[in-house]
């Protein structure tokens, strides 16, 4: 190894990247990772059903829907079909449930029939958190556990309803229930 002497007339190889990956190798990257994209977008929609367009109708359920209008049973399967969409949140409410050192985290959605129902709800949010607020703070940890939930909405639609003359609500869903 000793024999061996540097000549400056060899030029040593640069260990770089050439142009030929960058021109070449990088936009063939880019468009299979734009068609995987759009190929797992393409499964994710036949596996959970989603339409490619969501303005998009339904044609069955448009005829079905014409269909009970003409037999006079329009207004169950307006009813049914109304459910969830007009929903009126009250996100992030704490309190203290009676009798006990723990703090409670609430968020609760009430399904109600109409748009101007859900206005009126919104108009008087005030008034709807405080219902809650009472009317849960008032209950003990045992009457809060999972298993009481369904009266405690039932108690929560009747007070809340108590305080609107034009509001009925459908159901009532929550979205956070934490007591710690």
């Amino acid at each position: 190894m000793a024999d061996e002497q540097f000549d400056p007339q060899v030029k040593p190889k640069k260990g770089g990247i050439s142009a030929k990956i960058f021109l070449l190798g990088i936009p063939v990257f880019v468009i299979q990772l734009v068609a995987v994209y759009f190929i797992v977008a393409y499964l994710l929609q036949q596996k959970y059903g989603y339409p490619a367009d969501p303005t998009t109708v339904d044609p069955h359920t448009e005829q079905v829907a014409e269909e009970h209008s003409e037999d006079g049973e329009g207004d169950a399967l307006s009813d049914t079909t109304s459910l969830g969409s007009w929903v009126y949140n009250v996100d992030d409410l704490m309190l203290n449930p009676a009798g006990g050192q723990v703090i409670m985290l609430i968020s609760v959605g009430f399904d109600v029939k109409s748009e101007l129902m859900r206005t009126s709800m919104q108009e008087k949010e005030v008034l709807v958190r405080d219902q809650i607020i009472t009317t849960l703070s008032r209950k003990t940890l045992d009457e809060l556990s999972i298993t009481n939930r369904d009266s405690l909405k039932v108690e929560l639609a009747q007070n809340v309803e108590e305080l609107f003359t034009d509001v009925q609500i459908n159901t009532i869903y929550f979205s956070k229930y934490i007591i710690q």
